[in-house]
């Protein structure tokens, strides 16, 4: 069971499912940066930790960002290197009068930018 009464008849997660989910979400970030970063390819190596040291939240790899759903999706979708830094490109330069108007998922299906498929 996933939860823990206490004497009080409140309900706490048990310890060892945060941890087991943090195990898992660092192996899925180390997957993520040996598939899409390799110290061959880079000066620094492999330089990625959690920001602000908060696991599931946004990885910092050699100077990029990434939030935990895009690591998933990147994998989940098999994304080629190329498809993840040139649609990091392309949201970096989208704003309020220039939003993105395709998600990841079908941009590695590929659709253009200008895609409306859902």
């Amino acid at each position: 069971m996933s939860y823990q009464k206490t004497n009080m008849g409140k309900y706490i997660i048990k310890e060892n499912i945060l941890s087991d989910w943090e195990k898992v979400t660092n192996d899925l970030a180390t997957e993520f940066v040996i598939k899409y970063f390799s110290a061959a390819e880079s000066e620094f190596g492999e330089d990625y930790w959690w920001v602000a040291g908060e696991v599931g939240g946004v990885l910092f790899v050699n100077d990029y960002f990434f939030g935990f759903s895009r690591i998933v999706e990147a994998i989940r979708y098999e994304a080629t290197a190329e498809q993840l830094f040139e649609y990091y490109k392309l949201e970096a330069k989208s704003h309020k009068e220039n939003p993105m108007k395709v998600n990841f998922r079908n941009y590695v299906k590929g659709c253009d930018v200008g895609c409306d498929k859902e």
